[in-house]
């Protein structure tokens, strides 16, 4: 499997999970699998953090240190600058060697056991979900086999 296939199970949108990130945490799935998914979380997020070390020492590299406001657009006031902590971006002219690095890193093959599970290992998954009509309140969420299915296929056999 692709490092970036794994990369991205943990992380496509830093503010969204994934749904293999949430049936790691769901009810209504039988102990059994919980474990297998478990397992396989714990093998994920270790490529995942390897990914990300290499990746940041790669934008540290490349980069420089930024001054964002609130809304992501740059700082130049130096008085502002004093309130914000620096984040590291990759400068435009080193974009392009950046990225081909990352690409090529995500291109290496990573070797690891997936197990068996079937889309009728999975139960029922409920997980809870931000309700959005009531901010700060969660509701239950169940997710359909074709949701599962379409989310996980490089997990699930047929």
């Amino acid at each position: 499997m692709k490092l970036i296939k794994i990369v991205d199970q943990i992380s496509p949108n830093q503010n969204l999970p994934t749904i293999f990130q949430l049936l790691v945490g769901a009810e209504g799935i039988p102990i059994k699998t919980s474990y297998k998914l478990g397992k396989l979380a714990v093998k994920v997020n270790k490529e995942f953090q390897l990914f990300n070390s290499l990746r940041n020492k790669k934008i540290t590299e490349y980069g420089e240190d930024v001054y964002l406001d609130k809304d992501g657009n740059d700082v130049t006031d130096e008085e502002k600058k004093k309130d914000i902590q620096p984040v590291p971006r990759v400068k435009k002219e080193n974009e392009e060697k950046f990225f081909a690095e990352i690409s090529e890193l995500g291109d290496q093959e990573v070797d690891m056991e997936i197990p068996e599970i079937i889309l009728e290992d999975l139960g029922e998954p409920i997980f809870k979900a931000n309700d959005l009509e009531n901010p700060g309140k969660t509701k239950e969420v169940k997710l359909t086999p074709v949701e599962i299915y379409t989310a996980l296929s490089w997990l699930i056999k047929e």
